[in-house]
């Protein structure tokens, strides 16, 4: 964004309060930005334009539904980025070619370039079309086109792309393998069914951009830190066009109604890259410096992140080791927790509402307590570290939905009560729902032995760890975590771990980051962590932590007193363990 002086009596705060009569754009944090920006000759149309966009967006919402939105994984992009996205393309000399937008929604990405400048995009939603041709009627060559991109002919090549890709599940789209398939016949690689969409958007896009061409996406960071990313990662790497990553912090949130990772990816055919830069974003102040940073990249400027050669990038690793200081690298003793144990994901039902009953419905039904097992089925359901048989008892009470039916053919043989519920789940058509349909029969749950150590599967805080005393199975809000039988008399030699700061710190390393502070682990991620060597650990020692581990859950189960002294001297003793 290039500052001009003011002229012809526009002063700065008059367009400021031109700027800011959209009630949006006073809660815009950014809007001095885009002030200096319309400071331009031509900054009344852009004043009058970004009020059109905000007017309309507005519109747009009002229009339509939260979950059609989601549906389609609209998410509309803020004006601050969209300039720098813009810039990446326009910098450096005055650009005249033809800009895609794979995924032009309301158009808030080509909002900075000139009005005359060729524009293409693309929607499959007509809705979102119509809104668009209002919001971007100044647009003098624009064409909009009602179609899935990812349908669309790969032959058509252009100068430049900004996108936004939709961002919403992929695993269960209908048209999932139908994607898979068509680029796997494209360009010969088989991509992961866990392969997000947002990807295939980024890969086609490139495809088609031309020799001389730019381009700069704004999508999730996820898929630099997981396995299905690892084919994506070398088809980027191939064609060393990728210069610069800008990775948002997690609990940076650019996006309204979305809980993910934001980062910008810019890439450009007119320089080969052998290196690339990752620069990450902690603060959002930060931007404006990104801002000039991005006017001047093949400068020579003294970098602003980490820098690494394209030879040294391994697609296999999780690339926030790049862009993340590693603190695992301080400390000793420290092995995979797969040496120790496995952990799996729980039972998954496709219907929990049906699977997992409380008391009434299961007393409704007159179902006998022998098709069912004790589950917990909901992360708020354990209020602290450790789980007992009183607990679950209580939950009983409190008429939770704790009991897992766990049935077979012979079962429904001697119970007519039971075969009655059966035929009221197809009667509900439990059936043919996405897990239930590929079962047989369907109504045959997963079975998993009871985890010693559960742990909650999304965290915003801190991880939670449960030691499972009362031996109950687990739904997927919570992680099982077996221990080898040659360590499972240090089952609570782990727990403890597990309860202490340090030991969350080196765990989060493998979690996956998703915005608003919110973290997830998958079982492989967990399964590749770092823990403590308990093999490590002396007999003195060993017996300072479990009388300790004994203290904080004494009190725990009371409620007489407070543990945190006795979790700081934990804590304090792992930390002596592992940097002896």
């Amino acid at each position: 964004m290039i500052t001009h002086p003011i002229k012809d009596g526009y002063s700065h705060d008059k367009v400021k309060s031109q700027f800011t009569s959209s009630s949006k754009m006073k809660n815009n944090k950014n809007y001095g930005k885009t002030c200096e920006k319309i400071l331009t000759s031509k900054r009344l149309k852009v004043v009058l334009l970004l009020e059109k966009t905000v007017s309309q967006e507005e519109s747009y919402i009002k229009s339509t539904t939260l979950s059609h939105r989601k549906q389609l994984g609209q998410y509309f992009t803020p004006d601050f980025i969209s300039n720098v996205l813009a810039e990446w393309i326009t910098t450096n000399k005055s650009f005249h070619g033809t800009i895609l937008d794979p995924a032009i929604g309301l158009g808030n990405l080509i909002k900075p370039f000139p009005i005359e400048t060729p524009i293409v995009g693309f929607d499959r939603d007509k809705n979102i079309l119509d809104h668009t041709r209002k919001t971007c009627s100044d647009f003098s060559n624009l064409q909009l086109h009602h179609q899935d991109f990812l349908e669309s002919t790969w032959e058509q090549s252009y100068d430049g792309v900004v996108c936004n890709p939709p961002y919403l599940r992929f695993r269960q789209n209908e048209k999932k393998q139908h994607y898979l398939e068509l680029f796997e016949q494209k360009l010969g690689i088989k991509f992961s069914g866990f392969t997000n969409i947002y990807t295939l958007f980024i890969i086609k896009a490139l495809n088609q951009l031309s020799s001389n061409g730019k381009a700069s996406f704004i999508v999730p960071s996820d898929f630099l830190n997981s396995d299905y990313g690892i084919k994506i990662k070398k088809y980027l790497l191939q064609h060393t066009n990728l210069h610069l990553i800008v990775v948002a912090d997690f609990h940076l949130n650019w996006f309204d109604q979305a809980a993910t990772t934001s980062s910008l990816f810019f890439f450009d055919n007119q320089v080969e890259a052998n290196r690339l830069e990752f620069i990450r974003l902690s603060d959002a102040k930060q931007f404006d410096q990104i801002s000039e940073y991005i006017r001047n990249f093949h400068h020579h400027q003294q970098p602003l992140g980490n820098v690494v050669p394209y030879e040294e990038l391994v697609p296999d690793k999780k690339w926030k080791e790049y862009y993340q200081t590693d603190t695992r690298k301080m400390y000793t003793h420290l092995k995979s927790f797969s040496h120790f144990g496995k952990v799996s994901r729980g039972i998954a039902t496709g219907a929990n509402n049906y699977f997992c009953v409380n008391e009434l419905e299961r007393k409704k039904h007159q179902l006998s307590k022998k098709y069912f097992v004790p589950c917990l089925t909901k992360s708020h359901q354990v209020t602290n570290n450790f789980f007992n048989s009183d607990d679950y008892k209580h939950l009983l009470e409190k008429n939770s939905p704790v009991q897992l039916l766990q049935i077979d053919e012979s079962d429904l043989m001697e119970d007519p009560f039971l075969q009655n519920y059966i035929e009221y789940g197809e009667i509900s058509e439990i059936q043919n729902r996405y897990l239930t349909k590929h079962r047989n029969p369907w109504y045959k749950s997963e079975t998993r032995e009871p985890a010693p150590i559960l742990v909650n599967v999304f965290s915003r805080n801190k991880l939670k760890f449960i030691r499972n005393e009362a031996k109950v199975r687990n739904l997927t809000a919570f992680h099982c975590i077996y221990i080898n039988s040659e360590y499972s008399k240090d089952t609570n030699l782990f727990m403890a771990y597990f309860m202490t700061e340090i030991g969350k710190e080196i765990l989060n390393y493998n979690s996956r980051e998703y915005g608003k502070g919110l973290k997830k682990f998958e079982p492989g991620d967990l399964n590749k962590s770092l823990v403590v060597d308990v093999g490590a650990i002396n007999a003195d020692d060993k017996k300072s932590i479990l009388d300790l581990y004994s203290n904080i859950r004494g009190k725990q189960r009371m409620n007489n007193g407070d543990a945190e002294a006795d979790l700081k001297k934990l804590n304090a003793l792992f930390l002596k363990i592992l940097s002896s």
